[in-house]
């Protein structure tokens, strides 16, 4: 065989037209391969090196859960209570409850036959959607008087149980305390309930209602623990200082005392929030099943004003959490006390903000609760983690700027929120806007007087634009078009939130042209384009300029992360850098 081979190539002739044209392919293909190798190579190195979000672990196989004996349901309109439980009754069902303002009804079903029935009202087209009612769970990681453990509020670099952290790895809530410290605001939570004894919570709770169980006591503790870090009473010399220090709050128990709920239930909660014209809905929980009547819920509370903030999950996984990633809802990731994911938080482009949620310190109720006895938590107070932790900052902090100008609607709370975040590490990645900035997001809040010019302008209550339409709630609100006045007394502006701050002055828009105002509304003439006079015999000089510094290192950071978030884009146009002035 050898032989033959050897004698078939000495007679081929190398300058033979065939040969050539053989030889010539041969190398052309070989070239388009390495070409396509290469291109594939440079593709792969661009998804790993750029902000794109990664993909979901593949060891990650989410659990379905769902309730025994009852589906949810939402008819199709005009027909009557009576007239669907006569169409229930050859199936042996019947209507169990119904979930107000989105008009869905659980219906009580033989146990095991959940889905046959789901399918067979589908059939018979009298539905609009038909689901299986499943669980939610709280969001926490097990782990094993007292402002400095509180490394979320106020990070010095403390080590918080044997970790060193990382100093302003926080989410600067003191200096936006000096703005306002959420008074008149009610906050819902929806969660195990609360222990009403607890010291942190007297006089908090205005209002509350039972949706599962028969006691608004929390005998698991996660719901205890979710509203320390919320809304806990502060300056009180005992305990833990609350994010919305002065805020009030409703609770809903939607979660039993292992932590789990139905949608149904939880839907339940959401739209009675709602009802109750909560302006900010904080839920630590969810489930990986998309479910329609949860969405619903979600939207109708949307539409009546709430701004609704989840938690995102603690699973390590881009796999979608639910509430948190319905369109009209803000998903948090949790962060540690060096600024960067947290091991087990959730990520993905649905991630939308992070907050810091590892071995955050609160509170925990004063008698035996199931968290205690299954991990050895103390009573009164002790560290918890997750990304349940994480929402309580968030919802805290919109509560914040809902009193202050910039809270005129859900839609303008939400924009803010975003529009001010430290863009850290993972942003772009784990989540897509920032981790959660307090001080920034209140910090210029006060009504900037209109100048006079001709013809008036309207003053815009944000210089930020809004996030991108697949990023933000589908439902929008027109923006306001005065400056909105102040629902309290608020202190003198200061830019960025602190006496130290350096930044310019807010902008008053009209069309295409941007004027800057003076800070002094007694001030006439063209306003200077220069940032604010330094006086180097200011006690506050050297922090004022180490502050603008920071700034202008934020501004280029900003101007970098735009451009690699989207390489194919045109260049921007560089910052334009404007120093302090310096009196002499």
């Amino acid at each position: 065989m050898i032989q033959k081979i050897k004698s078939f190539i000495s007679r081929i002739n190398p300058r033979s037209p065939i040969v050539i044209t053989i030889i010539f392919s041969a190398i052309l293909l070989f070239l388009i391969v390495v070409a396509i190798a290469n291109r594939s190579a440079q593709e792969n190195q661009l998804t790993s090196n750029s902000l794109l979000t990664p993909t979901p672990t593949s060891k990650f196989v989410p659990k379905s859960e769902y309730i025994k004996g009852q589906i949810n349901v939402k008819f199709k309109d005009g027909l009557t209570d009576a007239v669907i439980n006569g169409r229930l009754l050859k199936y042996n069902a019947q209507i169990k409850s119904t979930i107000s303002g989105i008009n869905v009804k659980v219906i009580a079903v033989p146990v095991g036959q959940e889905a046959a029935v789901r399918v067979a009202l589908v059939k018979e087209g009298i539905v609009k959607y038909a689901e299986l009612d499943h669980i939610a769970h709280g969001t926490f990681v097990p782990n094993d008087a007292n402002f400095p453990n509180q490394y979320g509020l106020n990070n010095k670099g403390q080590s918080i149980k044997g970790h060193k952290g990382k100093a302003n790895a926080d989410i600067h809530i003191e200096e936006a305390w000096d703005v306002t410290k959420g008074s008149g605001m009610n906050i819902v939570i929806l969660d195990t309930g609360i222990d009403l004894n607890h010291p942190e919570f007297s006089d908090k709770v205005v209002l509350q209602k039972i949706f599962i169980t028969n006691s608004i006591d929390d005998g698991y503790g996660h719901g205890t623990h979710t509203a320390g870090i919320l809304a806990a009473n502060t300056n009180n010399n005992q305990g833990i200082a609350g994010a919305c220090p002065d805020c009030k709050l409703i609770v809903g128990k939607v979660l039993d005392d292992t932590a789990s709920g139905p949608y149904s239930v939880i839907s339940q909660g959401i739209t009675w929030a709602a009802d109750n014209n909560a302006k900010v809905i904080s839920m630590s929980l969810g489930g990986y099943d998309d479910d329609s009547t949860l969405r619903d819920a979600v939207n109708y509370a949307w539409g009546k004003g709430s701004v609704l903030i989840a938690a995102a999950g603690n699973d390590s996984t881009a796999t979608k959490f639910y509430p948190a990633a319905d369109s009209n809802v803000i998903s948090v990731a949790a962060t540690d006390n060096n600024d960067v994911k947290a091991s087990f938080s959730n990520y993905g482009d649905w991630v939308m903000i992070a907050a810091p949620g590892k071995d955050i310190f609160s509170t925990f109720p004063t008698h035996a609760y199931n968290i205690q006895r299954s991990i050895s938590t103390a009573l009164n107070y002790d560290y918890l983690s997750g990304t349940s932790m994480a929402t309580p900052m968030v919802s805290g902090v919109a509560a914040l700027i809902w009193t202050t100008p910039y809270g005129t609607s859900n839609q303008a709370v939400v924009d803010r929120l975003f529009s001010t975040v430290d863009p850290i590490t993972g942003t772009g990645t784990y989540w897509q806007k920032g981790r959660l900035n307090a001080v920034a997001a209140v910090g210029a809040a006060v009504a900037i007087p209109t100048p006079t010019l001709t013809p008036n302008p309207t003053v815009s209550p944000t210089d930020f634009p809004n996030p991108s339409p697949s990023d933000t709630p589908t439902v929008t609100v027109n923006p306001p078009t005065s400056t909105p006045e102040p629902s309290q007394p608020v202190p003198t502006f200061v830019c960025g939130g602190s006496p130290f701050s350096i930044c310019t002055s807010p902008t008053v828009t009209q069309g295409p042209v941007i004027t800057k105002i003076p800070k002094n509304p007694n001030l006439t003439g063209v306003p200077t384009p220069n940032g604010p006079c330094l006086n180097p015999r200011d006690p506050g000089f050297v922090q004022k300029i180490h502050t603008w510094v920071s700034d202008v290192r934020k501004t280029i950071q900003d101007f970098v992360n735009s451009i690699l978030g989207n390489p194919t884009a045109p260049r921007p146009a560089p910052p334009k850098i404007v120093p302090p002035c310096i009196q002499h």
